[in-house]
């Protein structure tokens, strides 16, 4: 099986799940279930696609800071641009405040202030809160790597396990620019996608463990409240975490199984594949 037929497999369940539970009713069950890993998912795999050994070093951190920020920054940034005419018309002027009332309660330097300096949740094209995010979550991995790994790896993890409990702690008092206090949380998943793909979890995994998985997910479903990452509603953070690995390792491992099964082809290219 080629990796890259699984790995887009994989990312096209995760983006059917997004679309899913949100078109689903806040209160569904499935909707619950598919918030406690579709985000996380995105970042675990991120970390899975992360080359430490290429970009690792203080020497290419100019470079993959750049190359992130054209990849995930010039996306988010230009399509707001672009929406502003848009919105300016449609909600500023001609006021349709039947159809898109929380547009129209924006005024046009909100705009642009919830673009560079918001925290996410007051974007108008709110659907791209992710991409600062998850640019930011890589930067201040890489980040810390660089300066604390010949350390000792020890130093790094438990760096990284102090700036995700800082995101977790951050966010009962204020909410940071470009979710800054979500990619702090997010930097445990970023680091379990790094290890999961070092250590080939994948291939070691079995259906007992698969069967655990199953159980650890059905157990966050029901003790821990319902999920959505943007507005910093986690819940317990050690079951946030475990539900978030888990869904996203049963998500991986599906597609590494049934990747290459014709009937599911649409799904890789719904995935993205290159």
């Amino acid at each position: 099986m080629s990796r890259m037929n699984w790995l887009d497999f994989a990312k096209g369940i995760a983006m059917i799940s997004v679309v899913l539970g949100h078109a689903l009713d806040d209160d569904s069950s499935l909707s619950t279930l598919i918030y406690i890993f579709h985000m996380p998912f995105f970042f675990i795999m991120a970390g899975y696609l992360l080359n430490l050994d290429k970009w690792g070093g203080a020497e290419n951190f100019k470079p993959f800071a750049a190359k992130l920020f054209k990849r995930l920054l010039v996306p988010y940034y230009l399509a707001n641009i672009l929406f502003f005419p848009i919105w300016f018309v449609v909600c500023h002027e001609l006021g349709y405040l039947n159809y898109f009332w929380e547009w129209c309660t924006y005024k046009p330097l909100n705009f642009f202030t919830e673009i560079f300096i918001g925290d996410g949740t007051n974007l108008v094209l709110g659907q791209l809160w992710f991409l600062p995010t998850l640019f930011l979550t890589q930067i201040i991995l890489i980040f810390l790597y660089n300066h604390l790994i010949k350390i000792g790896a020890k130093i790094f993890l438990f760096a990284i396990a102090i700036v995700s409990c800082a995101g977790f702690v951050i966010k009962k008092f204020f909410l940071l620019p470009m979710g800054l206090d979500i990619a702090f949380a997010m930097q445990i998943f970023l680091l379990a996608g790094i290890l999961i793909r070092r250590h080939k979890v994948l291939d070691k995994m079995d259906f007992k463990l698969c069967g655990a998985l199953i159980l650890i997910l059905l157990g966050v479903f029901y003790f821990n409240e319902t999920i959505d990452v943007n507005t910093r509603i986690y819940g317990n953070p050690l079951l946030f975490y475990a539900g978030g690995l888990a869904g996203t390792l049963l998500v991986m491992k599906l597609s590494a199984l049934i990747a290459n099964v014709n009937i599911f082809s649409l799904l890789v290219i719904a995935g993205g594949r290159r």
